[in-house]
């Protein structure tokens, strides 16, 4: 009977391991949303009209959305971070496109964020083991 018990926790235990992958990239992403939109709209009051400068702004928003999700889900940062990338691509396809589309811009567009989760979920690790 024992053995039985130990096999339905053994069945169990990697829907629970998983779970907070999904809430750390779920929140992280949300995250990333809101700044995205929240960050240049405060440029912009402070009267910097540059687009890189917005897209600075973006990139420092989705590095700290990327540390957020890699300290909820401290054990599988490359998950977290591939996800979050993943979905920032997605996301993308409903945004507004910049005005003139070189390939210069598009790569900071698109690249930018991405790059911003990336070094904010590897910032994270670091951090995360200082503090324990």
């Amino acid at each position: 009977m024992d053995k039985g018990k130990n096999m339905t926790e053994l069945n169990a235990a990697p829907a629970d391991a998983r779970r907070p992958v999904w809430i750390a990239v779920m929140a992280g992403w949300l995250l990333q949303l809101v700044l995205k939109a929240l960050l240049p709209l405060v440029l912009q009051a402070a009267s910097a009209p540059h687009w890189y400068a917005a897209q600075a702004a973006i990139f420092i928003g989705s590095a700290i959305a990327g540390a957020l999700a890699a300290r909820l889900a401290p054990g599988r940062p490359l998950a977290v971070a591939a996800a979050l990338v993943i979905l920032s691509l997605l996301s993308a396809g409903f945004e507004q496109f910049p005005p003139s589309m070189s390939a210069m811009v598009a790569l900071v567009w698109l690249g930018g964020p991405c790059l911003g989760l990336i070094a904010g979920v590897l910032l994270a690790r670091p951090l995360a083991r200082n503090a324990n």
